[in-house]
């Protein structure tokens, strides 16, 4: 645009590193449609992908997964998401701040495993 900025999407990013053939994939925060992208890519040949999102919780980054997957616009309704989503993510880590301001493991989660009885 005129104020020197150029007008790509994380969306666009994801899909010219896809066209590169990584590994692995290292999205610094999923804050929209490029979340449905994403979980695609984990889910076909870049395993060890990582990204975040905020949430006050692992459950809670999953439902973030979804709300942002629906924003692309794809033919599924949010439990098909959520169920796709804990099915090609291995691990989810929430941090939070300790009373000394230091981030800190609070939760850690593997959507895909069975819970444990």
């Amino acid at each position: 645009g005129d104020s020197g900025e150029a007008n790509v999407s994380a969306e666009d990013l994801l899909q010219a590193a896809l066209r590169m053939r990584p590994d692995r994939l290292l999205l610094g925060e999923m804050r929209g449609a490029e979340a449905f992208s994403f979980l695609r890519a984990v889910n076909t040949g870049h395993p060890g992908s990582i990204s975040t999102i905020h949430a006050n919780s692992c459950a809670g980054a999953i439902e973030q997964v979804a709300l942002l997957a629906l924003q692309a616009r794809v033919n599924l309704g949010r439990a098909e998401i959520i169920a796709y989503a804990r099915s090609v993510i291995d691990i989810v880590v929430q941090l939070q701040r300790s009373a000394s301001g230091d981030r800190v493991v609070s939760e850690v989660v593997f959507p895909g495993r069975p819970a444990a009885a």
